[in-house]
């Protein structure tokens, strides 16, 4: 068993107007669309890469964050997402998609560093077994929380640490996600009350140590995903959330074919639907509630009771994050 890590909430409003001029500069970097190709990578194992399911083991990295000390440690999991900021795709500045690392506040916060980890690219393709990775000092200079204490969401700007990679000639492949994957109102309408969804990540840490791959899990939405649960931009699934398996993408996931309520379609589709970010945990006191899912494992007796229940928080609260980031870090064509 575990030790229950209860971490606060916090409001943060810290300004990186360097790391924002880095991101407008216009990195090229390995990423892939969200969409299948009929690529195959070299390495030690092969896999093909013709499938949304086989694209998906690569839109993770695993996160170790560390205290100053050395003493505390945290481990979760975040995905690279691309934000479309409007307003930056004007001359001089390449980038209009701002790539970001997207994890919850608890895996990162109070943290001084944190290793994040990739499989390496190699003609433009993933070569499995070959690791990427970097380990980020001062990490709460670069971290972005959202202004809400509610919303349990931190981005990571990515491009200073693809700017790393390409310093020291190593790229990291990675599949990005994008608004294009959240469905739209009328998309998530059709979605069943009680939708099969995929979650990706490091449960209990745990990875393919040789190839480098993330663990895929499923489950159920256990609360209809069109409503927001208690009035707040989250909805619950039915499945075992364990620890390190906070910042987790979740997703639907059909290939082949798929049914909505008007029938069965042929075909496939895959939407981002949000993040893991809370376990129902019964205490020992015989209450029911919602923490953040644990990022640390000491070999201690825990007399809490994990619930087959997570909560998930939605994407719109996620592109929100990203849009205060956007209004915050202004780049020097938008002042103008």
């Amino acid at each position: 068993m575990m030790k229950i890590l209860y971490l606060k909430k916090f409001d943060t409003g810290r300004i990186f107007l360097v790391v924002f001029a880095m991101l407008c500069a216009g990195y090229s970097y390995a990423q892939q669309p969200l969409s299948a190709t009929n690529s195959q990578p070299s390495g030690v194992s092969t896999m093909k890469m013709d499938t949304l399911s086989s694209r998906l083991f690569f839109c993770t990295t695993r996160i170790e964050a560390r205290s100053a000390d050395g003493k505390r440690g945290s481990l979760g999991t975040g995905f690279i997402f691309d934000y479309e900021a409007e307003g930056q795709s004007q001359p001089p500045y390449k980038a209009r998609k701002i790539p970001f690392i997207v994890t919850c506040k608890h895996v990162v916060y109070g943290f001084t560093s944190a290793t994040f980890s990739f499989v390496q690219e190699e003609d433009g393709k993933p070569n499995l077994g070959q690791k990427c990775m970097v380990t980020v000092p001062n990490l709460q200079n670069l971290v972005f929380y959202d202004p809400d204490p509610k919303i349990d969401v931190a981005l990571i700007p990515l491009a200073p640490i693809l700017k790393y990679f390409e310093a020291i000639g190593q790229r990291p492949f990675f599949i990005s996600l994008s608004k294009d994957a959240v469905p739209s109102r009328a998309a998530a309408e059709d979605l069943s009350a009680i939708q099969p969804i995929v979650f990706i990540g490091y449960p209990y840490g745990m990875h393919d140590e040789i190839n480098l791959l993330s663990i895929a899990r499923r489950g159920f939405t256990a609360s209809p995903y069109v409503v927001d649960f208690d009035g707040q931009p989250f909805f619950l699934i039915d499945a075992n959330v364990f620890p390190g398996s906070s910042g987790s993408p979740v997703m639907v996931l059909d290939e082949g074919s798929y049914a909505s309520s008007g029938g069965l379609y042929a075909g496939s589709r895959g939407y981002f639907l949000g993040l893991v970010d809370q376990a129902y945990i019964h205490t020992e006191e015989g209450i029911v509630k919602f923490k953040p899912v644990p990022t640390q494992f000491v070999p201690v007796y825990d007399e809490h009771q994990y619930f087959n229940l997570g909560a998930v928080i939605k994407a719109k609260a996620i592109l929100n994050t990203m849009s205060e980031f956007a209004k915050t870090h202004k780049s020097p064509a938008s002042t103008r």
